[in-house]
């Protein structure tokens, strides 16, 4: 692997991150490529967990700092120390990806896609680090020298990505 794309998609709750993910993988998938996701949780409350009668899950919940289990291909992890996006990335990397998309993470310098719905929400994320394309609900006079397509329309979304990360990974 010659480079990895990393992406960012980042938006208020409900703008359409997960959803544009998803079409992402496919588009990304049928170029070829392999491709990772990391999401942040930012919804209240803790991630569901697997049952707790699980071996890894009775592990951790005596207290193990760290739980893996491995079987037909899969493996799952479970650790008690958040990791930052950084430490995220690289346990990615374990994949072997060609492309890493991140939900989330807004204050991450990485080139992001910036989801808005409404013309209060480009007020606040504006000011974001390496904005690379922005995706809006509806025309807006939008003050930014960044290219905007409509969350709408999906074929030039998939285009966008198509283009933005093979052009990248082809440098």
């Amino acid at each position: 692997m010659e480079s990895v794309r990393i992406l960012q998609i980042v938006g208020f709750k409900n703008s359409g991150k997960t959803t544009l993910i998803e079409n992402w993988l496919d588009v990304l998938q049928e170029e070829g490529l392999g491709v990772s996701v990391i999401k942040h949780h930012g919804h209240a409350g803790p991630i569901e967990l697997p049952s707790s009668e699980t071996d890894s899950m009775k592990y951790f919940n005596k207290g193990a700092s760290s739980s893996v289990v491995v079987g037909d291909g899969m493996v799952q992890f479970h650790n008690r120390r958040e990791l930052d996006l950084n430490q995220l990335i690289e346990l990615s990397m374990i994949a072997n990806p060609d492309v890493i998309l991140v939900e989330g993470f807004k204050r991450e310098p990485l080139p992001k896609v910036v989801l808005i719905r409404t013309e209060e929400d480009w007020k606040i994320l504006s000011s974001l680090q390496n904005i690379v394309l922005v995706v809006c609900l509806y025309e807006m006079a939008l003050d930014t020298n960044n290219k905007i397509i409509n969350r709408n329309n999906q074929q030039q979304l998939d285009n966008w990505v198509r283009n933005y990360v093979t052009e990248t990974i082809m440098k």
